[in-house]
């Protein structure tokens, strides 16, 4: 497999608590922040691969004690690094000013609600009006800002004003993708009735118009739903205009997760599968190179990227299909299909 990106985990803990989010299942230990001198040696693995971009990932990487330190060192290496953040501690001009001076110009924010109320009901935190005086404030030191928003049935009515307000506080580009729970305990039918997914999509395709028109068309989505959910025209039109954006590890198999310990895994979700150890299965880049390209490694990915349906590897349309394998441990594709009726 043709790695070409590194994540490396940081940490597991968090200062937000979003109901849906996969992470809340680790308890958020301190304990589980990488040393440094651990993240180091992973740097410099990913040296050796030719890997030129890393990407930081939490937990939240801002709460990372080393985070200016390990910066510096994957500039020392020629590696750019990236990251996404919760945007909290960018609220602190001089944290923000010296994350701009230490190389990251472009800065990628989540932010989880489209106004106080929806922020504080998926967060349980009071806090955005932080996220967006951060937002403003990187925008001031001349960084460039992407804001993801994750849409569920409780914030998209806000949608919209929520884009024009930040549009004309001067973000440029908008990234959204579509709440997923990692939840396995309700049933289908009670999973589907909470989240109602085809409401969700429907609703945004009503006003995908109107967004695309403000933020003059400098959005990327991630469906998170199968292509034939949407409807091929939808997926196909949003393809065309290069506003489709692809998000799975597991089918694109492009970047090498890391998680706190330095073991693989497949997913940042699937944090529990480990199917390599650091200092056990490879110390080396020549060793993790040749490990990689193992016919287990190779098995495991086949094992856990779930198509939902036979007929999926076979679809015409399978290149735009871009959904999330976690959800088929909720329902099934006929289950899914079946709502939208």
């Amino acid at each position: 497999m043709k790695f070409i990106n590194g994540c490396i985990t940081l940490n597991s803990i968090c200062n937000l608590r979003c109901k849906w989010c996969y992470a809340k299942d680790t308890g958020y230990h301190t304990q589980d922040t990488m040393p440094l001198k651990v993240a180091k040696y992973i740097v410099d693995l990913c040296k050796g691969l030719k890997f030129r971009h890393l990407k930081l990932i939490g937990g939240e990487p801002t709460l990372y004690p080393y985070l200016f330190d390990l910066i510096a060192y994957t500039n020392s290496k020629q590696i750019k690094a990236g990251f996404l953040t919760n945007g909290i501690m960018l609220n602190d001009r001089y944290y923000a000013r010296e994350l701009i001076n230490h190389g990251i110009k472009h800065i990628s924010i989540s932010l989880k609600g489209c106004n106080p109320q929806s922020f504080k009901n998926t967060t349980g935190m009071d806090a955005y009006e932080k996220v967006i005086t951060g937002i403003e404030n990187c925008l001031s030191l001349d960084a460039s800002v992407v804001v993801f928003i994750v849409l569920s049935n409780e914030n998209i009515s806000d949608l919209l004003d929520c884009v024009k307000s930040l549009y004309r506080i001067g973000v440029g580009k908008f990234r959204f993708t579509f709440v997923y729970n990692f939840d396995t305990t309700p049933g289908y039918k009670e999973y589907i009735e909470k989240t109602q997914p085809r409401r969700l999509i429907e609703t945004f395709k009503s006003i995908y118009g109107e967004i695309d028109c403000i933020t003059n068309h400098q959005i990327g989505i991630f469906p998170t739903y199968p292509a034939c959910f949407w409807g091929i025209d939808f997926i196909q039109m949003l393809s065309s205009k290069n506003q489709l954006v692809r998000g799975c590890t597991l089918k694109d198999r492009t970047d090498l997760i890391f998680d706190c310990q330095g073991n693989l895994i497949p997913c940042s979700a699937m944090y529990q599968i480990k199917f390599g150890k650091l200092y056990e299965d490879f110390s080396t880049s020549d060793e993790l190179s040749e490990y990689c390209n193992s016919n287990f490694v190779t098995a495991t990915y086949d094992k856990h990227y779930v198509t939902p349906c036979k007929k999926c590897s076979t679809c015409m349309y399978s290149p735009l299909c871009d959904c999330c394998s976690c959800q088929w441990t909720n329902y099934s594709f006929k289950q899914l299909m079946l709502s939208k009726k």
